[in-house]
């Protein structure tokens, strides 16, 4: 790869592929947010896709008042300038590509729900799934 080119890779999309989400009529003000992402990527020749499965719980003292769950699909292609493998463009910078999209989801889902949207803070997506061995 050189270093000096771009990775000649196009982002062609997202897709929303699954959502569920539940809420209590009654959320109190000071609920605790816990964020999980989990990761999983396809690829051949020419094109890549990433899924993306966000979990937001917001409960306190273990009380669940709020929980989303919604799935991501990233669609990637390579052009005709290729200077990165797909498979090493999806292992980081194809997450990282997503988390803005994923970011106005949970906060529109959120506002529409009645109550006070959750706007999640910028983030190192990367760093958060690298459990889940998408970037090893």
């Amino acid at each position: 790869m050189d270093k000096t080119k771009q990775p000649g890779i196009k982002f062609d999309g997202i897709i929303l592929s699954d959502i569920n989400f539940n809420r209590k009529p009654n959320i109190p003000n000071d609920l605790e947010i816990k964020v999980n992402f989990l990761a999983d990527r396809i690829t051949n020749d020419k094109n890549g896709t990433i899924k993306i499965t966000t979990e937001l719980k917001m409960e306190k003292d273990t009380e669940l008042f709020v929980e989303l769950k919604m799935e991501h699909i990233g669609l990637f292609s390579i052009d005709s300038n290729e200077n990165m493998a797909m498979e090493e463009f999806l292992k980081c910078n194809g997450p990282a590509l997503m988390f803005p999209y994923i970011r106005e989801c949970v906060t529109d889902i959120t506002c529409k729900a009645g109550m006070n949207p959750v706007i999640l803070p910028p983030m190192n997506i990367v760093a958060m799934i690298k459990d889940n061995d998408i970037c090893k």
